[in-house]
């Protein structure tokens, strides 16, 4: 789908929505230096207006509210943001299935990973923090790895770390 805008914005971009992929076409006749790109306005379709708010919102009915770099990263790879809700769901429903409650005996969290040891080593992450030792932290990491392999695609799982505290 693209959007088209009319006089006022004629010097803006055209956004479209391909799938889960947000591309953005600038005209050929548009000056291409950087100071031209960041001064110009770019417009998203109300269709990837609402695809971004159904995901922000199903994310946040499980998670709090990730600070601004997490939202721009999620933002920035919208295969993620699409199919991390779809992960933190089946863990949630898995949680609730053997008796934990969320907020009671567990969280979830999504941070971002940075490795101190390797130089630009750092992914985006899937935490469950116990809140109450009720059970061994392995196998739930093993269980939700295991989640994550089946639900998530490939190119997914190379970007997300599932982590237990």
């Amino acid at each position: 789908m693209s959007n088209s805008y009319g006089t006022e914005c004629e010097d803006a971009t055209t956004v479209e929505t391909l799938g889960m992929r947000l591309s953005v076409n600038i005209p050929e006749d548009a000056p291409t230096t950087s100071r031209y790109l960041s001064s110009i306005s770019l417009r998203i379709n109300n269709d990837a207006i609402v695809t971004l708010g159904n995901a922000f919102s199903r994310l946040i009915r499980f998670v709090n509210m990730p600070d601004f770099e997490i939202v721009s990263n999620l933002l920035s790879q919208p295969a993620i943001l699409h199919t991390l809700p779809m992960l933190l769901e089946r863990a949630h429903e898995f949680m609730e299935t053997i008796g934990l409650h969320r907020g009671e005996d567990f969280q979830f969290d999504v941070s971002r990973w940075i490795d101190d040891e390797v130089e630009g080593w750092n992914h985006l992450q899937f935490k469950v923090i116990l809140l109450r030792p009720l059970m061994n932290k392995f196998a739930l990491l093993k269980y939700l790895i295991s989640m994550a392999s089946q639900i998530l695609p490939p190119e997914v799982r190379q970007e997300v770390v599932v982590s237990v505290e």
